[in-house]
């Protein structure tokens, strides 16, 4: 078989497996999103405001307070939903998958831009299917996976070589919107409108018309935005851009940096080694490494951090500490060796690395400083990353192509396993939830106490021992996830002082490490047993807080 014909036949396969994969993705996603409740504090928190979008028709984002008025694209549109629907766990889950979706496509479209490759494209699909925080968070609710989209969307705008009026206009439009659906876009996407402007000083006027001016529009008028809420909170707009990364949160980063960095394993432990070696590679070849150089020098400097990083974190049998572990780490070594193989000519040209660069490493760095408690705070990265992780492993079964068709399709196995990696925890379930959610049988699906039993036991065992005191009375709990289920009957406040319960018949304190940090912090009551030594009113704890919450009846003894 020739060459080309060859390579058609590999783009063909691994096309087919990423279909595969994306519709998979889909399938299972719209089936849990059909059946399973939020599950996510956050979701329950900042749908808050969504819920008073659809009640009372507060939509002006000043309501919502600083947090989420930074980002109101996906809060307004679950609002209006819930107009419609009622407040729908299913209508709010789907609109979320609708991001996701939107996030698939998009990375393919922009796969196909920046690349002009059908394989690369494939395997960026694959890869975004394979990140564990993507499939986490793809029906939660929240707004990662559509910043992540907008990233992607936005970005296949402006990389798109033909333009037309229209298309300036919608890429004016979607970069806008995308500041509006979460302020962490701008650290992928203002790197690339510094890209797409830079060149010949003579060129400028000609880049301003074309989509650096467009994507540079967009994002001012998502800035103006950004500027006048922080000017109604009565904040500068760089302190209002970073809401929620200070306080407790820098805290947490703090703490969680060192052994996160070493893991590296914010895409994923199977994602581990394309991830360091790919970084590393596009560095080096910006810096003048030539191709089989740069990756020579980026396998030896990734399998060390991919080795020795977990044990030095601490993980157990570091990066060999599961079959599937080991596999993936083995398997893509083999395809990153053979990318040594082929020849500097066909190595990405420097503006491609660029690109790549631009969109992923910055979220990535500002990821590292400030959100290493959580995976998901990456997402703006998860486009860059994924194409320059695509681009390589496409390098290595390029040349296992040469060697024979078969051998090319071979690392299919090596992608499939960190694609079923990160679908084995899809919507945040896992081990015994699996177990469980299968047990329901089709019938059991539509048993709303069976699938929150699933997901949400700790929360359905305190409404019961709660409910069995609260009566005709109130029921007070920092927890936003109480009113959905106990409608007009909750005040959500969180209580610093025993005098702060009075009037309540239930109070229900969070047990969290996070909860109990910020209580220490704020100088608040943090523990059940200081709750419990309450005389104005007497607190009789109901419950012990092994779960997440303590239950107190109030004025009982």
């Amino acid at each position: 078989m020739s060459w080309p014909r060859a390579r058609l036949t590999v783009a063909a396969v691994y096309l087919t497996g990423a279909g595969i994969a994306a519709a998979a993705f889909v399938a299972a996603g719209f089936l849990l999103a059909v059946t399973l409740p939020y599950h996510q504090w956050d979701s329950f928190g900042f749908g808050d405001w969504s819920r008073a979008i659809a009640q009372h028709g507060k939509i002006d984002p000043f309501f919502a307070g600083p947090q989420s008025a930074a980002r109101p694209v996906f809060y307004e549109l679950q609002g209006f939903i819930w107009s419609l629907t009622g407040i729908s766990f299913t209508a709010g889950r789907l609109l979320s998958l609708a991001f996701a979706v939107l996030l698939v496509g998009s990375v393919y479209w922009l796969g196909r831009s920046l690349t002009g490759s059908p394989l690369e494209a494939a395997l960026a699909v694959a890869v975004v299917v394979a990140v564990p925080s993507f499939t986490g968070q793809a029906l939660s609710g929240q707004t990662d996976v559509p910043a992540a989209a907008m990233v992607a969307f936005v970005a296949a705008l402006a990389l798109q070589k033909s333009r037309t009026r229209l298309g300036v206009v919608a890429l004016v439009v979607a970069a806008a919107a995308a500041v509006l659906t979460k302020q962490t876009v701008l650290l992928a996407l203002v790197p690339l409108a510094l890209v797409l402007l830079a060149g010949p000083r003579r060129e400028l006027p000609a880049r301003l018309r074309g989509p650096a001016g467009a994507l540079g529009a967009g994002l001012a008028l998502g800035l103006a935005y950004d500027l006048v809420m922080a000017h109604r909170f009565h904040e500068g707009l760089l302190g209002f851009l970073r809401t929620g990364s200070t306080g407790i949160w820098a805290e947490l980063a703090a703490r969680t940096r060192h052994d996160a960095l070493l893991r590296a394993d914010v895409l994923g432990s199977g994602l581990r080694l394309p991830l360091t070696f790919g970084l590393v590679y596009v560095v080096v070849r910006l810096l003048g490494l030539r191709h089989r150089l740069a990756t020579a020098f980026a396998l030896a400097a990734g399998l060390v951090w991919s080795i020795a990083g977990p044990l030095a974190a601490g993980v157990t049998n570091g990066a060999f500490a599961s079959a599937d572990d080991a596999f993936t780490l083995v398997g893509f070594a083999v395809i990153l060796a053979a990318a040594a193989l082929l020849p500097d000519a066909e190595a990405p040209r420097r503006g491609t690395l660029v690109v790549m660069l631009a969109l992923g490493l910055p979220p990535l760095i500002i990821w590292a400083q400030t959100g290493t408690y959580t995976d998901r705070l990456a997402a703006p990265a998860w486009p860059g990353v994924a194409i320059l992780i695509a681009w390589v492993v496409a390098a290595g079964i390029r040349c296992l192509a040469r060697a024979g068709t078969a051998l090319a399709i071979a690392p299919l196995a090596v992608v499939a396993m960190a694609v079923w990696m990160s679908l084995a925890g899809f919507d945040g379930l896992h081990g015994a939830m699996w177990t469980e959610y299968r047990s329901l049988g089709w019938s059991g699906l539509g048993d709303n106490m069976r699938t929150m039993h699933v997901v949400l036991p700790a929360l359905q065992s305190t409404l019961a021992t709660a409910g069995s005191q609260l009566g005709n009375g109130r029921l007070v709990t920092g927890d936003p996830m109480f009113p959905y289920f106990l409608p007009g009957r909750v005040d959500t406040r969180t209580p610093g002082r025993c005098q702060d319960v009075s009037g309540a018949r239930v109070f229900v304190l969070l047990t969290g490490d996070e909860s109990l940090l910020a209580a220490r912090e704020q100088g608040r009551l943090a523990t059940p047993e200081q709750w419990a030594r309450c005389q104005a009113p007497r607190l009789l704890q109901l419950s012990d807080g092994s779960n997440g919450y303590a239950v107190f009846a109030v004025g009982k003894s």
